[in-house]
């Protein structure tokens, strides 16, 4: 279609067949019931509680030395880190620094994860800076 141009929209009655009334106006029967269904009742939404989840795992290092304790282990390992590159590391540098060189991993085998080193790492710094003399 071009513009300015119309066109009729719906079916398009033929001009030749006549219209007849009754057509449109059938009757229609009414609908009759012939079997009921029971339903279970709804479930009262107050009574609906969710489960509580069991608390994720604490994480843990798999790979330290036998017989150290983890904080010892890690800041024993803090030292190495901080001796080859000159200062301190961040918790992602001293997760792959600790994977990368002492097989330090989680329980899934992957990198410890930053969440779990930051609070470790902010108390190891505290300490290595008070006994190497360098402030707190």
């Amino acid at each position: 279609m071009g513009p300015n141009r119309s066109r009729a929209l719906g079916p398009v009655a033929d001009p030749m067949e006549p219209f007849d009334s009754d057509d449109t106006l059938r009757r229609v029967e009414p609908l009759t019931v012939t079997a009921v269904v029971d339903q279970p009742p709804l479930p009262d939404p107050s009574e609906h509680r969710p489960q509580p989840q069991a608390a994720p795992e604490p994480e843990r290092a798999i790979g330290l030395p036998a017989g150290k304790a983890e904080d010892a282990a890690l800041y024993e390992f803090l030292g190495t880190y901080v001796m080859a590159q000159g200062e301190y590391p961040n918790a992602r540098q001293f997760s792959r620094h600790l994977f990368d060189n002492h097989g330090v991993r989680n329980a899934d085998g992957g990198l410890l994860t930053e969440g779990y080193l930051r609070p470790l790492l902010s108390e190891m710094k505290r300490r290595h800076r008070s006994e190497m003399g360098t402030g707190v």
